[in-house]
């Protein structure tokens, strides 16, 4: 006989579903002379309105997985969302969900 659905599964299940619906901004720039990627995120299962941001920085030496050598990272507060960022040359543009 099975036992009822624990909570915390439900909830874990409906943040899952909830985070999918929710755009969130994500781009990667490659630092002009230099293999140096940056990357710029809102924060994962946060509102668009407010939560955190992320700069993060890779070496990017490796063509197959340029995200594989962690360099230094900054996680900071936010109050409204984050649009656009262009200060370098860009490699990607906004996804639809966090990955």
């Amino acid at each position: 006989m099975k036992g009822p659905i624990p909570a915390t599964l439900l909830l874990a299940g409906g943040l899952v579903y909830a985070s999918d619906q929710l755009p969130r901004f994500v781009n990667k720039f490659l630092i002009p002379g230099s293999s140096e990627i940056v990357v710029v995120a809102e924060g994962d299962f946060e509102p668009r309105s407010i939560g955190s941001y992320a700069l993060s920085v890779y070496g990017g030496t490796s063509k197959e997985f340029p995200l594989d050598d962690f360099i230094v990272g900054l996680i900071r507060p936010r109050n409204g969302t984050v649009e656009a960022s262009d200060s370098m040359t860009s490699m990607a543009t906004r996804h639809p969900k966090s990955s």
